[in-house]
């Protein structure tokens, strides 16, 4: 897990790091991609910080999408040792692509895709599972000498959830080994991207975001596990992200939902869920990488 504190970066600071990274492991961010652009959206041409994008300035929507694409890939790099981040060479590579907004990568999304990849790894890794590795289902680590595979899939419409729940059941299945389904559902709740501007108290939204998942795993609970092999799936896990506005700030705000299964092949198969679960970089025995100043401000 990670030790030590994650150092405060400005968001410039976080897209220099983020770069620098990337030349680390040899790989180019070529000018005009996703990540060039939010990577640079911070620094004015003289080379200083860019202290404010307005509501009115053109790239204020991927400069909002960049504070949660920058952060949680400097989490995948302070997470992720180079040995360990070397096994997925080809997932950075292909992480660097997509449009900057997702909204606008509905049908393919191979950067994204690849990133939340690279971030279930992360998670793994920063949890305490050992010998973390690029491997089917997609990533797989060792609790105890136990290995567990965990299938990552990003999941764009809830129309598609069925389909996809199912392919990462059978990739599971294929390897012989206890898994964790980790899907990613901030598109399949919010297809167009939308952005929360109601105002609500901390403890309020947090409130009404967990109902909501709750109503929804509830109702859906049985339909999941029919969908899964009994035998080897120990459970679902959902990650969520929404953008929202809390007073002047743009702010993400994050749910993760475990679904816990009673696979067979394992007398306790919970324990990868809640051992995955110490790994997740809004506990405070896991840091990310946080950014000071704020920078937006809604015109």
């Amino acid at each position: 897990m990670i030790e030590k504190p994650v150092p405060r970066r400005t968001y410039a600071e976080l897209g220099q790091f983020v770069l620098a990274s990337f030349a680390h492991m040899g790989i180019g961010v070529p000018a005009g991609s996703r990540l060039w652009r939010m990577c640079n959206l911070f620094v004015n041409k003289d080379g200083s910080e860019r202290r404010k994008i307005k509501a009115s300035d053109p790239d204020c929507e991927v400069a909002i999408e960049a504070g949660r694409d920058l952060v949680q890939f400097a989490f995948i790099f302070d997470a992720l040792p180079a040995p360990v981040l070397a096994q997925f060479k080809i997932e950075l590579t292909k992480a660097i692509g997509d449009q900057a907004l997702p909204q606008h990568s509905l049908e393919n999304s191979f950067g994204r895709d690849s990133q939340f990849h690279l971030y279930v790894a992360s998670i793994t890794h920063n949890a305490g599972f050992a010998k973390v590795r690029n491997a089917e289902p997609d990533v797989v680590g060792e609790l105890a000498d136990e290995e567990c595979g965990f299938a990552a899939k990003r999941i764009k419409s809830v129309s598609n959830l069925r389909a996809r729940i199912k392919k990462a059941s059978v990739q599971i299945a294929k390897t012989k080994r206890p898994g964790l389904i980790v899907l990613e559902t901030s598109l399949a709740f919010n297809r167009t991207n939308s952005r929360i501007t109601q105002p609500l108290p901390e403890a309020e939204f947090a409130r009404l975001y967990y109902s909501y998942f709750q109503r929804f795993i509830s109702h859906n609970q049985k339909r999941f596990e029919s969908f899964v092999d009994p035998w080897w799936v120990c459970g679902i896990v959902f990650h969520d992200q929404q953008i929202r506005l809390v007073g002047t700030e743009w702010q993400i705000g994050g749910m993760t939902f475990g679904v816990p299964l009673a696979a067979r092949c394992i007398s306790d198969p919970g324990r990868f869920w809640r051992q995955y679960e110490q790994g997740l970089p809004n506990r405070m025995t896991s840091p990310i990488a946080t950014v000071s100043p704020r920078l937006w401000l809604p015109a």
